[in-house]
């Protein structure tokens, strides 16, 4: 499978939001599937391990998050200097 990248330009407030969102669409969508019958008998510390890989949509809102928090971090960073 090929990989793709994407670069995104928001404005300061876009990019405090964004992520928010993403966190919230990821949050949701564990709440659902955490006891659902698919993965009811996976133990609950391998569960969360266990769902993205099944849902690659979830597994790549969850990594588009991790990198939001990423520049965030690194452009706070930055601004102090």
């Amino acid at each position: 499978m090929s990989k793709i990248t994407i670069q995104l330009n928001m404005d300061e407030q876009q990019s405090k939001k964004y992520p928010h969102r993403l966190s919230n669409q990821y949050e949701v969508t564990m709440a659902t599937l955490w006891y659902s019958g698919r993965y009811r008998k996976v133990p609950t510390g391998q569960r969360s391990s266990e769902v993205p890989p099944d849902l690659p949509y979830l597994a790549a809102t969850c990594r588009t998050r991790c990198e939001f928090k990423k520049q965030l971090d690194t452009n706070s960073v930055e601004r102090a200097r």
